[in-house]
Parts: structure tokens; C-alpha cells; sequence
């Protein structure tokens, strides 16, 4: 009795250690993904992703957060390779553990929802891809308000969608709803602010819209929350189509970022977003471009604004 007795507790023992050591293997897996993600090994990180799901399985089943999160990272893995499909299904496999678990694990089904979005979009499955931006908003809403840090980056990211669907007057209101957030919750020096700020600035200057009544109540509003109207370009000088892109028909938007002083001269610019091959021209026709001088409490400022050429 005696020998069994203690044979049980050996048994018990032994794989006690041995799920230990599973545990400790996962999180190394998980690890190695990221890695090798970094590193730019895609298909490893691929391999070692389905290994991590694998082994997760094994441990927790198929409804706990670790498992989640193999998942999430699989899900990850595939839309790299632009498998969606793939990408899709690991995803929503996440998404449904976080809900059930949405109280503790909230932060992890925004972040997922977003994810999932976007490899839907890839995927060309825009309504599932808009459900899901904006199911994303309403978990933050819910579990963090409207008005919280946590919604700027849902915010800006189903803002670029919208922008990226052509859905112009969405993606006008997202970005200055996320542009409000920054400015609330990080400040007008931060990262985040400067990002959105192009954005912001590029959707109430540019002929993206014709609705020309829309776009005055959007530069409105914008004033409104800067607390002054940055002075409108007085002469545009249009910038010529560069040789190179012309043979390889390229086009575009491109954005150029001006500094201007308190004369309404541009003292420098820097493209922000598009194609390498007209940087030189637009930089070149944005620093002779004009503008009106900003006034902020009554004096004239130096302010930095955003031009944008369409090709």
C-alpha cells in the first residue's frame, strides 16, 4: 500500500513538472515568434506560431486567454504571408475566447477586434472589416467611455479604414475625433498628436470631398478645438510631374509637411506621405507656396501646416 501510495505522488509529482516545463516551452515559443517576426523570418515565425497554438491547446484548451493569445499571434503570422483566409479564422477563434471574458480581458479583445478588421479589409471583406473597427469602439466605449486614452488609437485606426475605402466624410470625423483624444490625453508635443495631425490636416485642405459646405464645417470644428485658424495658402505653386514617375505612370496624393513663419513664408518642408519619386518636386514647389499669416491671441505665429498634390 505503502509502495503504491508513494508511486501515486511520483506519477503526480512528474507531471506536475512536466506541465511546468510545457508552460515554460510555450512562453518560450511565444517568444521565439516574436523574434523571429522582428527578425524578418516570417516562415520560422509562421512554424513557431502553429507549434505555440499547438502546445496551448495541449495545456489550457481551446477557451483560455494563453491560447488567445497563440492564436492572435498565428492570426498575425498568416496575414504576413497574406494568407487571410487563414489570418481570419485564427482570429475570430481569439476574438470569441475574449469575449468571454471580456470583463478581465477587454484591452485584449479591442486590440484583437482590430486585427481581425484589418485582415478582413486585406481580404476585401469591408463590411465584416467595418464591423469589427467599430465593434472595437464599443467594447472601449463600454468598458473605458467615449472620451478615455484607450479610444484614440480604435478611433484613428477605423478613421484609416475609412480613409482607405474612400469613405471620405467618416474618415473626416474619426480623425478629428482621434485628433480631440491626442491632443486631450498625450499633448500637442507627442507622437501621437503630430501622426494624426497630418491626417486631420490633409482631410480639411484637400479636394478629397466636393461637398465643399461639409468640408468648411469640418475646418470649423478643427479651429475650434486648436483654439485658432491656421492661415489658408494665399499662392500654390504646382509642383511639376517628375520624368521618372510619368514613364512608370505613377500617381497619388502626396503630403508635404511646411514650416512657415510668422509672414506667411514656408522656411522649410519635408514630404510626409508618398512615393519617393516626387519628394524632390513638391518639396521644391511647397517652399515657394504662400500663406496667409496665422494669428493665435491676437499676434502673428509660426505654425506648421500640411500641403497636399494629387498626381
Amino acid at each position: 500500500m505503502k509502495k503504491l501510495l508513494i508511486t501515486i505522488i511520483l506519477l503526480t509529482i512528474c507531471s506536475t513538472h512536466a506541465q511546468t516545463d510545457e508552460k515554460e516551452t510555450l512562453k518560450q515559443l511565444n517568444q521565439k515568434v516574436i523574434t523571429s517576426y522582428r527578425n524578418q523570418k516570417f516562415d520560422e515565425a509562421l512554424k513557431l506560431a502553429q507549434q505555440a497554438v499547438d502546445l496551448s491547446l495541449k495545456i489550457y484548451g481551446a477557451e483560455q486567454p494563453e491560447t488567445a493569445v497563440a492564436y492572435t499571434n498565428l492570426g498575425v503570422m498568416y496575414q504576413d504571408k497574406k494568407k487571410y483566409k487563414e489570418s481570419i479564422e485564427n482570429l475570430q477563434k481569439a476574438v470569441e475566447i475574449y469575449q468571454e471574458m471580456s470583463a478581465s480581458k477587454s484591452k485584449e479583445l479591442i486590440a484583437t477586434h482590430q486585427i481581425l478588421a484589418y485582415s478582413q479589409f486585406l481580404n476585401g471583406d469591408t463590411k465584416e472589416s467595418e464591423a469589427n473597427y467599430l465593434k472595437s469602439i464599443e467594447v472601449v466605449k463600454s468598458k473605458f467611455g467615449r472620451e478615455s486614452k484607450e479610444s484614440f488609437l480604435p478611433i484613428l485606426n477605423t478613421a484609416n479604414f475609412y480613409a482607405r475605402t474612400e469613405e471620405d466624410e467618416k474618415a473626416r470625423e474619426s480623425y478629428l475625433k482621434s485628433y480631440e483624444l491626442a491632443k486631450k490625453h498625450f499633448g500637442e508635443e507627442s507622437s501621437q498628436f503630430e501622426s494624426v495631425s497630418i491626417y486631420v490636416r490633409v482631410y480639411s485642405k484637400s479636394s478629397i470631398s466636393t461637398d465643399e459646405i461639409k468640408k468648411n464645417e469640418f475646418k470649423k470644428r478643427y479651429a475650434e478645438i486648436v483654439g485658432y485658424e491656421i492661415g489658408e495658402a494665399t499662392s500654390l505653386i504646382r509642383p511639376t510631374y517628375p520624368y521618372l514617375a510619368r514613364t512608370q505612370g505613377k500617381r497619388g496624393r502626396i503630403v508635404v509637411k511646411v514650416w512657415v513663419d510668422a509672414e506667411g513664408n514656408v522656411t522649410d518642408a519635408k514630404t510626409v506621405y508618398g512615393d519617393l519619386v516626387f519628394h524632390p518636386e513638391v518639396e521644391y514647389a511647397a517652399k515657394k507656396s504662400k500663406f496667409k499669416p496665422t494669428i493665435k491671441n491676437g499676434k502673428s505665429v509660426q505654425v506648421v501646416n500640411f500641403v497636399t498634390y494629387n498626381f
